[in-house]
């Protein structure tokens, strides 16, 4: 058997994978754990808060270009 969890880090996700880990299955299951990073702005910001305003700036500019 072929398990795929996906994880966007957050508590729920994290219940997810405590599920998947201590539940029973058959031998010669492979699990793999995948996780795509945000590349919004606002996750840019969070990673490099010297950026400051000029993160907020792009970000409302690439939401706004979303619309």
């Amino acid at each position: 058997m072929k398990v795929l969890v996906a994880t966007d880090g957050s508590v729920n996700a994290e219940a997810a994978i405590d599920v998947m880990l201590y539940r029973p299955w058959p031998q010669g299951t492979r699990v793999k754990v995948l996780t795509v990073a945000d590349k919004s702005p606002d996750f840019i910001a969070k990673l490099f808060p010297f950026l400051g305003g000029t993160a907020s700036e792009v970000e409302k500019e690439w939401i706004d270009g979303l619309k």
